[in-house]
């Protein structure tokens, strides 16, 4: 499973730094937020943007002249590529023919898959750096939103897009609720959140079994 921070051509959600070291998790591996550091000493991140259908290849195009690096055309309607912050804001602001831009705040590795909603709920809450996404619980609320993306059969736990959405949700929300002395927790806002997440789950096929895996942008 992963979990990506998404963006609707909205500045806002690059005005925050999501800029945390890879942490241990409990009953996972080490999950790598931030995954290279360019030679100018700047974070290199993970993007994925989305286009129309038929569009992936002028998309990476114009990604590749704002200087985005590991361009490849997913599919027929998406774009995976890096760079660093400065390449996240341009790819908002200057790429013509893509839909959404999304980073990845979170990623569950094959050797470790999420195969029913606790395992969902865990990985989110334990792999997600919560106050760099959601506050450090000292001052106000942000609202929040989760889509879901299914790319392949994943468990039949984790199949229906709306209670697996809830699922992160709860993670994210009972991790905020931990770091405030107020016990709050954050509104869900599906129209204009101050902090849209997409959780992409993924499956791979071993031994004859489709296993689940989560992952974010």
């Amino acid at each position: 499973c992963c979990i990506d921070e998404e963006s609707n051509h909205s500045i806002k959600d690059y005005s925050r730094q999501i800029a945390t070291d890879g942490h241990e998790i409990q009953g996972h591996e080490t999950v790598q937020q931030i995954i290279d550091v360019g030679n100018d000493g700047q974070i290199i991140r993970e993007y994925f943007a989305t286009c129309i259908p038929g569009l992936q290849n002028i998309l990476a195009s114009e990604l590749i002249t704002l200087g985005a690096i590991d361009v490849v055309p997913t599919g027929t309607s998406g774009v995976s590529f890096a760079g660093n912050s400065t390449i996240g804001l341009k790819s908002i602001l200057w790429c013509r023919t893509a839909h959404k831009v999304m980073e990845l705040i979170a990623s569950s590795p094959f050797s470790t898959p999420v195969r029913n909603s606790g395992d969902l709920y865990e990985f989110t809450k334990a792999s997600i750096h919560t106050p760099s996404l959601l506050g450090n619980g000292q001052g106000g609320l942000m609202t929040l939103s989760v889509n879901t993306i299914y790319t392949a059969t994943v468990p039949k736990e984790l199949c229906h897009g709306h209670f697996t959405a809830l699922t992160v949700k709860n993670a994210l929300v009972d991790a905020v609720r931990e770091l405030r002395d107020d016990g709050d927790r954050p509104d869900v806002d599906v129209e204009d959140s101050d902090v849209p997440l997409v959780a992409v789950l993924k499956g791979r096929r071993v031994g004859g079994e489709r296993l689940g895996r989560g992952r974010g942008r």
